[in-house]
């Protein structure tokens, strides 16, 4: 592994050095990587198991309820990384108790990964878990029903937070695709302003771009599919973001920015980190 990283890092370093660029910068760039790959490998190595869907809950059922969990995300105005911290909650939740999960309560659960994924991650958030729950009261024809129904509801989050934190070892800020993605760009400096909020009515408003070329859009919305299949689990959040980096550079001829042969020494370098990763 680190030979590889080496050869590679003297290739980025003599790019740069063409370049007029510091040494320094790619290999501060190199460290950041290993670091922030090793932190991944520590929190979320045990939290992501594709088999965990082969039961009554298999893959089509998570891939309908994280399409769901992307269009609440979208109503609401969530951050991109709300939906994906979500769908890390509910596949780790899974991988930990799926033989505890019945179909029926697949829904429930999903509600419970996004509602307190937006607690974490959105900071004028006041909805209550009532209203993410409505679907669960709707057949419920009276108002002591509905509230016994609710009191459960809340019982069962309490309950849910509890084993939520004992498989995270207390430690929820976890990173998600999103994050690796919006690093891959920054550090190529292919964003002209970052922004470290992300929601999904970027995508969709004309004109709107994060880069000049939309890049990051493209490559964003590889993101917000790819991780909704069950397939995604055989592959690392880092992994998954730097294919789709590496995927919407090559979908294109020229990047806005980069020299050719800077563009050459990248595409190399995101081969061999998606090489190394597996």
């Amino acid at each position: 592994m680190y030979p590889v990283l080496t050869t590679m890092l003297s290739i980025c370093v003599f790019i740069q050095l063409l370049q007029g660029d510091p040494a320094s910068i790619v290999g501060d760039y190199i460290h950041k990587w290993e670091l922030e790959i090793r932190r991944e490998h520590l929190i979320m190595s045990g939290c992501r198991d594709h088999e965990a869907f082969n039961g009554e809950i298999d893959g089509d059922s998570r891939k309908e309820v994280t399409k769901w969990m992307r269009g609440v995300s979208y109503n609401h105005g969530f951050q991109c990384k709300t939906f994906h911290m979500g769908v890390n909650f509910l596949d780790a939740y899974m991988t930990y108790y799926s033989g505890q999960v019945r179909l029926e309560d697949f829904q429930l659960l999903a509600i419970f990964c996004l509602f307190t994924a937006a607690k974490i991650e959105e900071t004028d958030f006041s909805t209550k878990l009532s209203h993410f729950v409505k679907f669960a009261l709707e057949d419920l024809t009276t108002d002591a029903d509905r509230a016994q129904m609710l009191s459960k509801i809340k019982y069962l989050y309490k309950c849910f937070q509890h084993e939520l934190l004992n498989i995270f070892d207390w430690n929820m800020l976890i990173p998600s695709a999103i994050d690796y993605l919006l690093g891959c760009f920054e550090r190529h400096r292919m964003l002209t302003a970052c922004k470290s909020r992300v929601e999904f009515a970027h995508f969709d408003m004309d004109g709107y771009q994060y880069d000049s070329t939309g890049f990051f859009s493209q490559a964003a919305s590889l993101l917000h599919h790819a991780v909704c299949e069950v397939e995604s689990l055989k592959f690392s959040n880092s992994q998954l973001a730097s294919s789709a980096f590496y995927r919407t550079v090559m979908t294109h001829e020229s990047v806005s920015g980069m020299s050719q042969p800077h563009r050459s020494c990248l595409l190399v370098f995101m081969q061999a980190l998606l090489w190394l990763l597996q």
